[in-house]
């Protein structure tokens, strides 16, 4: 029988080959929890099991229900090839919310005054190409198309897009190379040791965010503005959508509803 620590080890390996990024971290995390709460050889949990657990997460917040129960559907159907009953994996109801937007003039004041290089081109491609932390963390050199001005974008789902960037951010990157001279992605980071590693970290993007643009920012606040701005500009919803790498156009609508400023200019009966 395969120990709960051998079972985790190879569930991440696997989820490797179907995600980027900090996913098979993330769900080798939420299935670890699960499994320590049901308590029983790995091999043998069953779909009243997961129902449990789900009950038993309900007062957590709905994005970590959501996570949870993503990682352990993914633990039966990848690694235990069993299947997931609907009862089991039943998801709470989402609360939808605005994305909040951050003002231009506000954003391109802060990225304008920022000192430090590596923070002041991280903020630009998050507002400039409304990447997403993991995409920024996970650029590399070869990703970048300087003669045509595009990033190839390796986004959710293993879906690859191509985001246009602006000569003022083509010199960012050329300064920003010249002086930390990357070696494979573009942003390389330094580990406890002080070591210098492959890639950066999402905590670090978080702390510069806080730090430069503001303490209640955080960086996917970048993305939405960026989205917005677009919007407002004139840029057709469809265009946005693939900029964004939105699977589904309908995700993208939700900026149609954020632009403040065109509700204040609307012309009321009274």
């Amino acid at each position: 029988m395969k120990t709960k620590s051998v079972v985790l080890n190879e569930f991440k390996q696997l989820l490797e080959t179907y995600y980027i990024g900090r996913t098979a971290q993330n769900y080798t995390g939420h299935v670890r929890r699960f499994l320590d709460y049901v308590d029983k050889p790995p091999l043998r949990v069953t779909n009243d099991d997961f129902l449990n657990y789900n009950v038993y997460i309900r007062n957590y917040s709905y994005s970590y229900k959501n996570v949870a129960i993503n990682a352990i559907k993914a633990y039966f159907k990848i690694y235990l090839k069993k299947k997931v009953k609907v009862y089991a994996a039943r998801r709470p109801r989402a609360i939808k919310q605005l994305p909040k937007a951050l003002p231009h003039d506000f954003l391109m004041d802060n990225i304008t005054n920022i000192k430090n290089l590596k923070a002041k081109l991280i903020m630009s491609l998050g507002y400039g190409c409304g990447l997403r932390r993991d995409e920024v963390i996970n650029l590399r050199l070869c990703d970048i198309k300087r003669s045509e001005r595009l990033l190839v974008i390796n986004g959710k789902g293993a879906k690859q897009r191509l985001v246009p960037f602006s000569q003022e951010l083509e010199l960012l990157l050329v300064t920003y190379w010249k002086q930390y001279r990357s070696i494979d992605y573009l942003f390389n980071g330094r580990n406890n040791q002080g070591n210098m590693t492959l890639q950066y970290s999402g905590s670090s993007i978080l702390k510069l965010t806080k730090q430069h643009i503001s303490p209640d920012c955080n960086f996917h606040q970048l993305r939405h503005s960026y989205a917005t701005r677009l919007l407002a500009n004139g840029i057709d919803i469809a265009i946005v959508s693939k900029l964004l790498g939105h699977a589904n156009i309908k995700t993208t609508m939700i900026y149609n509803h954020v632009d403040v400023s065109k509700l204040q200019e609307m012309p009321l009966p009274l």
